[in-house]
């Protein structure tokens, strides 16, 4: 972050407010950083964000609209990057561009954290496939990552991300010089250290969210160590003439979104397969939504705030929700039968398309605007008023056969990916028909099981020893893997 790259080109265009006061904040971000006093590092940081919320109470200024089409466009790959990931065992688990579009977060199986500065090269062939700018070590499995929401590589001070993995507090690290900026502390009942699952930058930027098992804390930036606010998402319930029951979300909080334009909400996904959207100041759930049963892995609005997508594990469908009715709108295939997380993304400003991969190494295209209309075969009726949301609720967890099921999106375009299952997408903030660049992470986790009948004899048992170092011999130069992190681009057919 922060060099001179190709790619700034299409970065000259209208930005909000917000982005525009995030410039103004640099100076004082500045001392912010120089300050050795973390008290008055923190009432600065406080400071700032009255000032940031005075912003967010203004009206924004729209950001222009994409009208680049992909339907006349065919990807092109411009190059690969696997010398960090020649392992057969080190696969990248997902990708993260930089809200600025400058630079983008990885973080892989040999819990390592990479940040690349992509940079293209002079002719329309020669593509340069970068290094690591920037790498850090994670003592764990490293769970989520999460870019500050205001990060600008001309304001170095705003250039952190927060990371969370195993048995280890959430970091905030600094994306030029890698050292840490921050640590947020969660304990459990034994006052142990206890992971977050997953993290998310509230809307403002000055609150972070991070999900647990049945519960979520909300630490305040500006305020590093173990204060945090813990909210249970179980509400004990009495019912008349009933026992008292636990009425929420459970399970595992496996992803968390904010909405990009309201602040003040969220949205959660558990592995027991709900979605819930919940009030940022009370805490307070707004609707639930349950369609993956073998659990969700990630949730996503879209940029007018109107509807939100859900993927899951095992589950080879994406659905998105209309949030004004709480029904399904349609729901997008892939391929997706194992346990690992595939995350998609959805083109900025204008959401018209959704880029996702698959288990089998495809990457598929889909156009969102396409079959708005008559999603349900009969299920749904605009005449007559909105649906029951528990009635949605019952026919997605247990569909009937008999009855008529939700349509899918044809894919608008699918491509042969790099090499293994592609388990991420992450589409430049600023895509457009001047920066069509789509960036993609190949790899999976794959077991070598090997079946030996019992030994009748010891003439049997010396054959079977002797199989078990052949094959152990062999299973070291198998090139079964390929894991890597693929570019591409869009150009048009006509060029």
């Amino acid at each position: 972050a922060g060099s001179e790259s190709a790619l700034e080109a299409p970065l000259n265009q209208p930005v909000s407010k917000k982005r525009k006061a995030n410039e103004l904040l640099s100076q004082d971000l500045k001392d912010v950083s120089s300050s050795s006093n973390v008290e008055e590092a923190g009432s600065q940081m406080k400071a700032m964000g009255a000032q940031m919320a005075q912003i967010d109470g203004e009206e924004n200024v729209e950001e222009p609209k994409n009208e680049f089409f992909l339907e006349n466009c065919k990807a092109k790959l411009m190059y690969q990057i696997t010398s960090e990931f020649s392992e057969n065992d080190n696969f990248v688990r997902g990708l993260k561009y930089a809200p600025d579009g400058l630079c983008i977060l990885s973080y892989s199986n040999d819990n390592m954290i990479r940040l690349y500065e992509p940079k293209l090269g002079l002719g329309d062939v020669d593509y340069i496939p970068p290094s690591p700018a920037l790498s850090v070590k994670e003592h764990g499995t490293i769970y989520d990552l999460a870019w500050y929401p205001y990060m600008s590589s001309n304001s170095p001070e705003t250039c952190v991300f927060l990371s969370t993995s195993h048995k280890t507090p959430m970091h905030l690290w600094d994306a030029f010089t890698g050292k840490l900026r921050a640590t947020y502390r969660s304990y459990d009942y034994a006052d142990e250290i206890t992971a977050a699952l997953s993290v998310a930058f509230s809307t403002c930027g000055r609150k972070i969210i991070c999900g647990f098992d049945r519960h979520i804390r909300i630490f305040d930036i500006t305020r590093p160590g173990r204060d945090c606010e813990t909210r249970s998402l179980l509400k004990s319930v009495k019912v008349r003439g009933q026992k008292r029951r636990r009425e929420g979300q459970r399970g595992l909080i496996s992803s968390i979104a904010s909405h990009h334009n309201l602040s003040g909400i969220y949205a959660c996904g558990s592995y027991a397969g709900s979605t819930y959207i919940y009030e940022e100041n009370s805490g307070k759930a707004i609707c639930s939504l349950f369609a993956h049963s073998n659990g969700t892995t990630q949730v996503k609005f879209s940029y007018d705030g109107t509807r939100l997508w859900t993927g899951g594990r095992k589950d080879d469908y994406i659905l998105e929700w209309d949030l004004r009715k709480l029904q399904v709108l349609k729901s997008y295939q892939r391929k997706c039968d194992s346990n690992q997380k595939y995350s998609f993304d959805v083109t900025p400003n204008d959401d018209r398309y959704l880029i996702t991969g698959t288990q089998n190494g495809e990457i598929l295209v889909f156009d969102t605007k396409k079959c708005d209309k008559n999603q349900l075969d009969g299920k749904v009726d605009d005449s007559k008023g909105d649906t029951n949301e528990n009635d949605t609720q019952r026919n997605l967890q247990e569909p009937d056969e008999k009855e008529p099921r939700i349509k899918t999106s044809p894919s608008l375009q699918r491509y042969k990916g790099p090499g293994d299952a592609v388990n991420s997408i992450s589409i430049h903030p600023h895509f457009s028909s001047a920066c069509p660049i789509v960036t993609a992470s190949t790899g999976e986790r794959k077991f070598w099981l090997e079946a030996f009948d019992e030994p009748t004899s010891d003439e049997d048992a010396s054959c079977n020893a002797s199989t078990v170092e052949r094959q152990d011999s062999s299973r070291e130069r198998c090139p079964d893997s390929h894991n890597a992190i693929a570019m591409y681009t869009f150009r048009s057919e006509k060029m």
